[in-house]
């Protein structure tokens, strides 16, 4: 377990509702705001990308690539 996982409190329905919007069961426009917007916040600050515009971009991209991403992995698996 984290050493955080005790101050982080999140419900079954949170949980539930992070999976199926991640694997596309789901579509909720609030979730996937929120979700580039705190990659492309990491972007940032990890100096990926300089500028907000550039990060949130890259991090629009990652989004919305990110199933290809397991594709290529069961591809170098297999």
């Amino acid at each position: 377990m984290h050493p955080f996982a005790k101050y982080i409190q999140i419900s079954g329905k949170a949980r539930k509702g992070m999976r199926s919007l991640t694997q596309d069961e789901a579509e909720d426009s609030y979730g996937e705001a929120a979700v580039i917007g705190a990659l492309a916040m990491l972007i940032k600050a990890l100096g990926v990308e300089a500028s907000e515009q550039s990060a949130h971009r890259l991090a629009t991209l990652w989004w919305h690539e990110r199933h290809q991403c397991d594709n290529t992995r069961e591809a170098v698996v297999s």
